[in-house]
C-alpha cells in the first residue's frame, strides 16, 4: 500500500504519481479491534496492523495536494484495505474500504 501524490512537472505539462513520506507504525501481537458494519452488525479483526499517518500543512491561497491510495497484491494474495479513524485502543470507524 502506498499513498502517492500528483506532482506537477514544470510548465505544468507532465504529472508524476510520487509516494509521500509518512509516520508510520506497526503492531505485530495487538490487542483485538472491531468496526461497525451496520446497526446489528460488528466485525472483529487480529493480526498485524499498520498505521500511517501524514501531516499536511499548506499556506493560505494553495490548493491541497491530491492524493491517491494505491494498493497492490501478489497472485493468490489478498488483504482488506480500511480508510478511517481510530476511535479508541479498540474500535476503528471505517470512511472507505476494499478488498485487494
Amino acid at each position: 500500500v502506498s499513498i502517492e501524490e500528483e506532482v506537477v512537472g514544470p510548465g505544468g505539462d507532465s504529472n508524476i504519481a510520487a509516494p509521500i513520506v509518512t509516520l508510520a507504525a506497526q503492531a505485530t501481537k495487538p490487542q483485538p479491534m472491531e468496526f461497525s458494519l451496520n446497526a446489528s452488525v460488528r466485525v472483529r479483526f487480529n493480526g498485524e496492523r499498520h498505521l500511517h499517518a501524514w501531516l499536511s500543512h499548506q499556506f493560505s491561497g494553495q490548493a491541497g495536494a491530491k492524493l491517491s491510495l494505491a494498493s497492490r497484491a501478489r497472485q493468490f494474495s489478498s488483504m482488506l484495505v480500511l480508510v478511517g479513524r481510530i476511535a479508541s485502543a479498540t474500535v476503528f470507524e471505517p470512511k472507505y474500504a476494499a478488498i485487494v
